[in-house]
């Protein structure tokens, strides 16, 4: 019986050990997804023809690409992973919460290696696998250019 305790800790250790020794991501200073972003045609018919994403963690989501007064959503956000794609486009993975709806989440962003266009999918439950608006499993968040 001894044994077997030793052998469970043991195994635990490594679970454990293995567990963490993933590092999450450090946001660098000058990320790509950090600025405005707009996309002109959603003003008015949705909630995120303008998003935010500022470098202390932190975004909003407008109506209006136009319109301070139209917010629709604001919250933390956290940078999970980031990677360059074989055209070296940039990816991201994150969570968020949005304050004024009291939800959170999971959000994949593709930023295009121009740097000039982003486009994004998020979720309540799971991280989105990809980004396309045919997928009912999450929520396209549509394409925007960087301001």
């Amino acid at each position: 019986m001894h044994r077997l305790g030793i052998v469970i800790l043991i195994s635990l250790l490594l679970f454990v050990s293995f567990a963490h020794s993933e590092e999450a991501y450090v946001p660098k200073n000058n990320e790509e997804l950090y600025g405005i972003w707009i996309n002109k045609e959603y003003d008015k018919n949705a909630v995120w023809a303008k998003w935010v994403f500022n470098p202390n963690g932190t975004w909003a989501s407008y109506r209006n690409s136009y319109e301070e007064e139209s917010l629709s959503g604001e919250g933390p956000y956290k940078i999970t992973d980031k990677w360059i794609g074989d055209k070296g486009d940039v990816w991201y993975k994150m969570t968020w919460e949005n304050k004024n709806f009291g939800s959170s989440g999971y959000g994949l962003i593709h930023i295009t290696n121009s740097g000039s266009t982003m486009e994004g999918a998020y979720s309540s439950w799971e991280y989105p696998i990809k980004i396309d608006k045919t997928i009912t499993d999450w929520r396209y968040g549509g394409i925007h250019y960087r301001k």
